[in-house]
């Protein structure tokens, strides 16, 4: 038996790719399931006795599908998403073995059957699907049976009712990530239904959210899913106004568990990856530098290697001006590269593993230095949003000991332990391909202050993060 992650698994290798896999067998009081779960998916085959109610389940992560392979059933369908028009309605329907018919369950639908016959079903699921079971007989949900001296197994008998299942929804939070599930056309589900699929990494953070809203405005025809772990300088605040278009889909994952990165390139299978997320504060990085390079080398690597397996026909790698080193000069992209940060040495290495896999693998690559951006949805801990924040609360801002200035508005505190001084690129490439700013600095400068004006509260913890690193800062400017 192979072995994963120190655990045993349940396929066994034959030759390359192909491999073995083993079912597993469970039996309930009038049921019997066999299922085997691949890197792909789910599938399980379930028999069952005749004149037998079961139900209700759901999922708030996936999609299913289910067709009947012997007998016959009648399933019901229940539209359990709260913004629906369709919400509590539902709706019976007979499936059997003559027919040559899936249906298609989404998300937030529950569903049941009554099964008229000795029957067997067949079922195919994501492999990290959520399962939620649900009474059947719960009189909040107006379902009418119309069916009679129908047996009912244990289990589905002690299924919670309606008012549990919200407080069970509640307590895991589900609702803070719930996005208007959509309607999909003819029954179709998100997995065919566009003509290009982008993974957008930590696309909930600053420059990455303004990304995703960009592609996902821009091109409706394609699927832009957002895959962030959500830290503190991640924001679903950022995303609100896609939040709820039919082409975007956000999952809460880390590119550092390789497993879920491959079952998310499995279902989705995407032909675009743009990659933004990562660990960005210098000064962070000094104080817990090896967070920066699991995140920053191991989590890119997973991404790559996902990438190579499922085929891609771009990856574009954000990566940063600070692997050139401080400069007066010009930077040329050939010239040595001499980070001098825990951060910047860890994006010098992501991209050292990048260029392998383009150089070994042909993998299709694009990688991106740029400089210190600003505007609105950036974390409070960077330097722009932080000293408007504090001067907003009536604070000093604060710079670092081997600078000059010293005015009525700055405090001087302890310098890092290397400090770059200067980085300067160059943007003709960026120019060729037709890019020019749209914004002045002056006038971007503006509106972003306007922004963090009006968005005060956006950040949780936010007061304590812009003190972050400035410990002789005075009260405020009223002293």
């Amino acid at each position: 038996m192979d072995l994963i992650n120190g655990q045993a698994s349940n396929r066994q290798a034959i030759l390359g790719d192909c491999f073995l896999l083993r079912w597993e067998k469970k039996t309930s009081q009038y049921e019997t399931c066999t299922s085997f779960e691949s890197h792909l998916n789910k599938v399980k085959i379930v028999h069952t006795e005749s004149n037998v109610l079961n139900g209700l389940n759901f999922s708030s992560n996936s999609d299913q599908f289910v067709s009947c392979v012997y007998g016959q059933v009648y399933f019901v369908i229940v539209d359990l998403r709260p913004d629906s028009p369709a919400y509590f309605k539902s709706k019976w329907l007979k499936l059997s073995s003559c027919q040559i018919s899936q249906i298609f369950i989404p998300a937030f639908y529950a569903f049941g059957y009554f099964s008229s016959t000795n029957s067997i079903l067949h079922f195919t699921q994501n492999s990290n699907i959520d399962i939620y079971g649900l009474n059947i007989e719960d009189k909040n949900l107006n379902l009418s049976i119309p069916f009679s001296n129908y047996l009912q197994s244990e289990q589905d008998l002690a299924k919670p009712g309606l008012e549990k299942i919200h407080q069970l929804l509640s307590e895991h939070k589900i609702n803070e990530v719930y996005r208007k599930i959509v309607s999909y056309p003819n029954g179709l589900s998100h997995l065919s239904s566009f003509d290009k699929k982008v993974l957008v990494t930590g696309g909930a953070g600053f420059i990455g959210s303004h990304v995703a809203i960009l592609l996902t405005q821009k091109y409706p025809t394609y699927q832009i899913v957002v895959l962030d772990k959500l830290e503190e300088c991640a924001n679903m605040k950022n995303l609100s106004e896609i939040k709820n278009l039919s082409n975007f889909y956000f999952i809460k994952g880390d590119i550092c568990n390789f497993e879920e990165l491959k079952k998310i390139f499995s279902q989705f299978k995407f032909e675009y990856v743009v990659h933004f997320a990562a660990q960005t504060h210098v000064d962070i990085s000094l104080v817990f530098p090896l967070k920066f390079s699991k995140t920053n080398v191991l989590g890119t690597h997973y991404l790559l290697e996902c990438c190579r397996l499922h085929g891609i026909q771009k990856f574009v790698h954000v990566s940063t001006d600070e692997v050139y080193g401080t400069t007066d000069k010009v930077a040329n992209i050939n010239q040595p590269l001499e980070p001098t940060n825990p951060y910047a040495c860890s994006k010098l290495a992501a991209e050292n593993i990048i260029k392998a896999y383009q150089k070994c693998y042909k993998l299709p690559i694009v990688i991106t230095r740029g400089n210190n951006a600003y505007g609105p949805h950036q974390y409070v801990e960077k330097v722009i949003p932080k000293f408007i924040t504090r001067l907003l609360k009536n604070k000093k801002c604060c710079i670092y000991e081997n600078c000059d200035a010293k005015e009525k508005y700055i405090e001087v505190v302890r310098g890092r332990l290397l400090n770059d001084e200067r980085y300067r690129i160059d943007s003709s490439k960026l120019i060729q391909l037709g890019w020019k700013p749209r914004v002045d600095f002056d006038d971007g400068l503006i509106r972003t202050i306007e922004w963090y004006r009006e968005n005060q509260n956006y950040w949780k913890n936010g007061d304590q993060v812009i003190d972050l690193f400035c410990e002789k800062i005075t009260p405020d400017l009223k002293n």
